[in-house]
């Protein structure tokens, strides 16, 4: 009960941006459950993501990431292979890479979460919308405009029922100025899209409240 309290405690001081009391308090969480809980107990794992979140905000990522796959470590040892969390911290580590323009690390990461996501949650579930959304950018970065429009239309499949937005079309025909294809696409573009807005990155911070 000590080290929930702790943990939560450390989250509003993290919400704050008062970074080094989240990180005493996110502490004094892992050292309890060191204690108390076996090494691959998934509230262990959730207090190292929680951990490496206040580095990313911190930006040290380097940091952040060692934490992120300390997580990653446990929860595929003791979560189930399409348990939510998992994806959430896949997702969180795509981020750091994309952060740190491993961009190979981060599609393989990202890719893993949306795989996940895809099995589990409805079509139109916002954290779809985030995996789509941040492969987009992934693929974008390393300039494979094929790919990222094939996300797209994958994203426009599984939201089909949310209202048409002109900010998604500018988007993707942005993916297609550097080929010149902006004019071939952009009445498919114009008469498929379904998909409300394009989120930005995203990081999922796990509670625990009990």
């Amino acid at each position: 009960m000590l080290a929930i309290s702790y943990n939560n405690l450390a989250s509003v001081y993290d919400t704050m941006k008062n970074y080094s009391e989240a990180l005493v308090y996110y502490e004094k969480t892992i050292d309890i459950e060191r204690e108390t809980l076996p090494p691959n107990h998934p509230d262990l794992a959730t207090s190292y993501n929680n951990i490496a979140l206040v580095y990313d905000h911190k930006e040290e990522y380097n940091t952040a990431l060692s934490y992120y796959l300390k997580a990653i470590e446990i929860y595929g040892k003791s979560l189930p292979s399409n348990h939510p969390d998992l994806a959430n911290s896949y997702n969180n580590i795509a981020v750091v890479y994309q952060k740190t323009k491993d961009y190979t690390n981060g599609i393989f990461f990202c890719e893993k979460a949306l795989e996940i996501r895809r099995k589990i949650l409805p079509s139109n579930h916002p954290d779809l919308s985030i995996s789509y959304s941040n492969l987009w950018q992934l693929y974008q970065a390393i300039e494979d405009n094929v790919k990222a429009y094939f996300i797209y239309q994958q994203s426009i499949e599984n939201h089909e029922k949310n209202p048409i937005s002109d900010q998604i079309y500018s988007s993707i025909e942005q993916v297609f100025d550097n080929k010149q294809e902006s004019t071939k696409t952009s009445s498919i573009i114009k008469d498929k899209i379904r998909i409300s807005q394009v989120p930005k990155q995203f990081h999922t911070k796990n509670f625990r409240m009990k």
